[in-house]
This record gives structure tokens, sequence and C-alpha cells, in this order.
């Protein structure tokens, strides 16, 4: 669907964002998906105690690294939480437009 968007896009777009755009977004969202791959036992595990829980928790932590990284984290308020887990996808995962920095008046 990506790719499909990206041929459907107007030249002077695509000039704006620059030529690899699309490589380095490919690249980019490939990286994440390996990188944060997790074994779906995991998953599995935590959605069966969510199901069959009386008392089920409002998060869970998947994985043995997300243990040993997020539960320090864990200690901070829920929206300060949030906002600090989507930062990383906001900084890293999409390349910056060719033309960003550059003055386009």
């Amino acid at each position: 669907m990506l790719s499909a968007t990206w041929a459907n896009a107007s030249n002077e777009l695509r000039d704006e964002y620059g030529g690899d755009y699309m490589e380095r977004l490919t690249k980019g969202a490939h990286y994440l998906m390996t990188t944060n791959a997790w074994d779906p036992v995991y998953v599995t595990q935590a959605l069966q105690h969510a199901v069959s829980a009386t008392r089920p928790r409002s998060q869970y932590l998947v994985g043995v690294d997300a243990k040993f990284i997020l539960i320090p984290v864990k200690q901070l308020p829920s929206w300060l939480f949030e906002r600090l887990a989507m930062l990383p996808f906001l900084l890293f995962s999409l390349p910056k437009p060719a033309m960003s920095g550059k003055n386009l008046a």
C-alpha cells in the first residue's frame, strides 16, 4: 500500500522528500519489525491471563526484554509512560523529507 501511494505521488512531492525517501522508509520499518520481534508465546500467555484473570491488569509487559527495561519506567504515571513509549516511533521511525532543513520561501 505504501509503495502504491508513493508511486502515485506527484513528482514535486517526491522531489521534496528526496529520491531515496521510500528506500529509507522501508529500511526503517524493516529495522523496527526485526529488532523488536518477540516470541509469540509471550503474547499468547499475556492474552490468556488478560482473558481468564478475575482482575486483569490494564497493561502487560510482554517478553523478558520488556521486563528488564520497562519495570523501572513503569513507576512513572501512566500518561507520562505512554508518551515516553511513543517517543522512539516519533523520532526514529519516519525519515524526514529531504527539504525539511532548507528554506522553502
